[in-house]
């Protein structure tokens, strides 16, 4: 089973990614994050990501914060379900 994440950019560019679930997934700009995102905005590892069959934990982990639905993350993991949106740097991350 597999996750589906969409990756968009403040300018509308998307890309798309298929990534298994209960499998954790790294978010950043440093090139051995499973989700690499290149902007200065983003932390070399900023954030990771689990799924399972009905909700997402997100935990952030960077210097400038996570925003997890309408929740700002800062170096604090929280459930959320999916569909909203994870908002890193100056991505919007969807599960």
């Amino acid at each position: 089973m597999y996750i589906q994440i969409v990756i968009q950019n403040d300018e509308g560019m998307q890309r798309t990614e298929l990534v298994p679930v209960g499998v954790p997934i790294t978010i950043g700009r440093h090139p051995q994050c499973d989700l690499r995102l290149d902007s200065d905005l983003v932390s070399r590892q900023h954030a990771v990501v689990q799924g399972n069959a009905s909700s997402m934990f997100v935990e952030d982990v960077s210097t400038n914060g996570t925003v997890a639905g309408d929740v700002l993350l800062r170096h604090e993991a929280v459930e959320v379900p999916f569909g909203p949106p994870i908002v890193v740097g100056d991505y919007t991350v969807y599960l």
